[in-house]
């Protein structure tokens, strides 16, 4: 059990390698992506990295839901250089 208010991409990794699982609050700096459909691509046929996810914003996610409603999202990245994955849940309160 870790205290809600800890964050830190290089430990929720360790614990992924260990196969544990984990809660934490999402810090408001953290960006939330998903997998993009639309990858574009160089003339030499690699991937355009930039490309490979979309950020989303969860506040507008949250404009259309109803009160107390949950919307989960089971494929999810966080963080802006290194992608890790996750599930997150929006919660309108």
């Amino acid at each position: 059990m870790r205290d809600l208010g800890y964050f830190s991409l290089k430990d929720f990794q360790d614990l992924d390698d260990k196969k544990a699982s984990y809660v934490s609050r999402l810090k408001p700096n953290v960006a939330v992506y998903v997998k993009n459909e639309d990858i574009q691509y160089y003339k030499n046929g690699k991937v355009k990295k930039s490309t490979m996810y979309k950020r989303i914003d969860l506040s507008d996610i949250a404009k259309d839901m109803s009160e107390g409603e949950i919307l989960e999202l089971k494929e999810v990245f966080i963080g802006r250089i290194e992608k890790r994955k996750g599930l997150k849940r929006v919660r309108k309160q």
